[in-house]
């Protein structure tokens, strides 16, 4: 796969119709292209599997990605998409799109496939022993306990709110401060935006929301993995501390800890599947 500029996901989706001889790898956004990229390198790397004539670029989002599709109709482009509250829910041919069976990219690094092996390096211990000694049900018992209000408004934000101007959201995380735990206030706020931009009620996202089989799945699957991944690593750094303190020392904010995990996403099975239909 080769390394190219950054270009816009306008200039990225025009390079599919100028390169014939190319198969391109399309994702949603640029966070997204670099954790694609990086985790099919890793993939390469460990395999026979030949990528030299394959590129990951992003298109901008399901939309953008949609309305250039049918007009276009490429050959050589398949795409990536994040499950978000869609699950297929798309006007495309099957063979265009593998959907990940997550919200998001994110959400796998929350398997223990993925991370495991991460601290296995920073506690030297075996998986077996770090199985014994750290389990996410405390963190993901905080998350459900906070998180139905939010995922309700986003879902009715999502698939039933009509706007051609959505505002989106800016939130980059939901901890309290120098706590794993979810604050509260930070979710009330987010939710009365998005309720005051849709001009609904929280009632109203609940009754559309409950209508769904979404919340049969544990939240660290459904719930956008972005907003969460502050409070993961804050709570598996805090752990890793409490059994060995000089352990977290690699671990210094969690972009690096990112970093660190996306070389490990092709031990989620799932995950490494959905990589392989797309190429």
């Amino acid at each position: 796969m080769s390394s190219e500029p950054n270009f816009t996901a306008e200039e990225y989706l025009d390079s599919v119709l100028f390169s014939k001889n190319v198969n391109f790898i399309i994702v949603e956004g640029p966070f997204d292209r670099a954790l694609y990229t990086e985790a099919y390198e890793t993939l390469s790397g460990l395999t026979d599997l030949d990528l030299s004539n394959h590129e990951v670029i992003f298109g901008g989002g399901k939309k953008s990605i949609h309305d250039w599709y049918n007009l276009e109709e490429p050959k050589n482009a398949k795409c990536i998409f994040d499950r978000d509250f869609d699950f297929g829910d798309y006007n495309l041919p099957d063979d265009f799109y593998v959907e990940l069976e997550r919200y998001s990219i994110e959400n796998y690094f929350f398997d223990s496939s993925v991370f495991y092996p991460q601290l296995r390096l920073s506690l030297s211990m075996t998986n077996e022993r770090i199985e014994e000694l750290i389990s996410l049900d405390t963190l993901i018992d905080n998350w459900k306990l906070t998180t139905f209000p939010l995922m309700a408004a986003l879902y009715y934000y999502q698939k039933i709110y009509e706007s051609d101007n959505k505002e989106g959201w800016k939130v980059e995380f939901l901890c309290q401060n120098k706590s794993y735990e979810l604050c509260q206030e930070k979710i009330d706020n987010m939710v009365s935006a998005l309720l005051s931009e849709m001009g609904v009620t929280l009632a109203d996202c609940v009754v559309e929301f409950e209508k769904t089989n979404i919340m049969e799945d544990c939240v660290s699957v459904n719930f956008p993995g972005k907003l969460l991944f502050e409070s993961f690593y804050r709570y598996i750094r805090n752990t890793c501390k409490e059994i060995k303190p000089d352990s977290t020392a690699c671990m210094t904010n969690s972009k690096v800890f990112i970093s660190q995990l996306v070389p490990r996403l092709i031990k989620n099975t799932n995950f490494k599947d959905k990589l392989l239909q797309a190429v």
